[in-house]
């Protein structure tokens, strides 16, 4: 199934425009984000999640800091893709990995993330913060078999996808049977903030 919709080629277009010369796991940048989208599609996510899915890391993300938009013009890319879908984008890119860690422990107070580019608290509903696992999933298993990410917090990406359960899960279940990964993640960055 494939990404579609009259807000795609918008989108498709400023995102070409910020991102023509840039590469991501040996391939365009482009190619990669349309990709975590048409994962997204796949699970049956809902067009929002779908395109957050698409610009995902406009921001830079804790791993990967270039970013292709800068923040003063979050409004640009709400008039394409929406109120929600812009949102996750920006939560995927502004979390900080710990506190998603601690969010996800066994019946959590609260959905509560630091944003790491502002050192503000952010509390979710529960639907939001299962939209981002979405997202931040995706554009994990779409990496793996395009670079060394595979090792890279993949406890996190067990614990997600067991946390989502359904296609997300049998998506993880089934990368890690073709890939037979390790769950070592000691020779992977890990963001220190």
């Amino acid at each position: 199934m494939e990404l579609s919709g009259p807000r795609l080629q918008p989108l498709r277009d400023f995102l070409a425009g910020l991102s023509k010369d840039r590469l991501h796991t040996g391939r365009p940048f482009l190619d990669h984000c349309l990709a975590v989208g048409n994962i997204l599609i796949g699970w049956g996510c809902a067009e929002e999640v779908c395109l957050a899915g698409v610009c995902h890391s406009i921001y830079g993300t804790a791993t990967s800091r270039a970013a292709a938009l800068d923040l003063d013009r979050r409004r640009d890319l709400r008039a394409i893709v929406g109120d929600h879908a812009e949102n996750l984008a920006y939560l995927n890119c502004a979390i900080d990995h710990r506190s998603l860690d601690l969010a996800m422990l066994p019946n959590p107070p609260s959905f509560r993330l630091r944003d790491r580019l502002t050192r503000s608290v952010i509390e979710l509903p529960r639907a939001t913060f299962d939209d981002l696992l979405r997202v931040h999933l995706a554009d994990w298993i779409e990496q793996v078999p395009h670079s060394a990410v595979g090792t890279y917090r993949r406890d996190t990406q067990a614990r997600i996808a067991a946390w989502l359960g359904g296609a997300p899960l049998a998506a993880f279940d089934a990368l890690n049977r073709a890939t037979d990964a390790s769950v070592d993640r000691a020779d992977a960055p890990f963001d220190s903030e």
